[in-house]
């Protein structure tokens, strides 16, 4: 009787771990990502800007709104709003976020960015980090950056997965 159990006992933990064995091996084809990197410009095409509040010193801060169109790696359009502290120097810090409807990787979708940068004379210089996406874009993940002159394009980068 013993050996009956025991039997029994290695067959059901042989078919737990064959069981998990393949739930693991479907789990990981699930999140095989596929991943890249796009490369490309941003255009300018409007620009709204509302001062929230002054200090006494002449530090502003600031709400901006950006339309923009992406080539490249990216092909679409979307606005960034961002808020922004702006120093009497000239200098700033900002962060916002990008809703762009775009092409990414032969998917179509909608791509959620949170942006981080400063601004510094005339170079603007930020980092992305990318929130979600929708449609054929759900599942992306990534991060990047972007530099640019004032009134001039913006070149950037973008490396990205997809977790589904």
């Amino acid at each position: 009787m013993r050996r009956t159990v025991r039997v029994r006992a290695a067959a059901v933990l042989l078919g737990m771990s064959l069981a998990a064995s393949v739930s693991g091996t479907a789990q990981a084809a699930q999140r095989s990502p596929h991943s890249g990197t796009a490369r490309g410009m941003i255009k300018v095409t409007s620009f709204a800007s509302r001062t929230v509040a002054t200090s006494p010193d002449g530090t502003k801060f600031e709400d901006n709104t950006v339309g923009q169109i992406y080539s490249g790696g990216i092909t679409g359009t979307g606005p960034l709003e961002a808020v922004e502290i702006l120093r009497p120097n000239g200098n700033a810090t900002f962060v916002g976020s990008e809703f762009i409807t775009c092409k990414l990787a032969g998917r179509s979708g909608t791509l959620l960015l949170n942006d981080v940068g400063i601004v510094h004379g005339t170079v603007v210089h930020g980092s992305w980090k990318i929130v979600g996406g929708l449609g054929g874009l759900a599942g992306i993940r990534g991060r990047g950056s972007f530099v640019a002159n004032l009134g001039q394009g913006a070149e950037y980068v973008l490396h990205f997965h997809f977790t589904t």
